[in-house]
């Protein structure tokens, strides 16, 4: 999804409790593409920067895939927001 396409989120609770509010929470963002957050390794439009990487031409389409080696390694961001 775009940033500009901002759509309306529906929150809810794993047992199926009201939510009450103000209440702490845990919310998971897992952000698409995968690559480009070192959550997957496949091909991507992606490198890291001082690290060695494959590149895979397509001249058919014009496109340019990208694989680091090693990997980028998984992001990991915690937010934490006191209200």
């Amino acid at each position: 999804m775009l940033t500009y396409q901002l759509q309306n989120r529906v929150y809810r609770s794993k047992d199926g409790d009201t939510l009450v509010f103000p209440n702490d929470v845990e919310i998971g963002i897992i952000p698409e593409p995968l690559e480009p957050f070192g959550a997957a390794t496949r091909p991507s439009r992606t490198a890291v920067k001082g690290r060695k990487a494959g590149c895979l031409c397509d001249t058919n389409t014009g496109r340019a895939t990208l694989q680091s080696d090693p990997p980028l390694q998984p992001i990991e961001v915690i937010l934490e927001v006191c209200v």
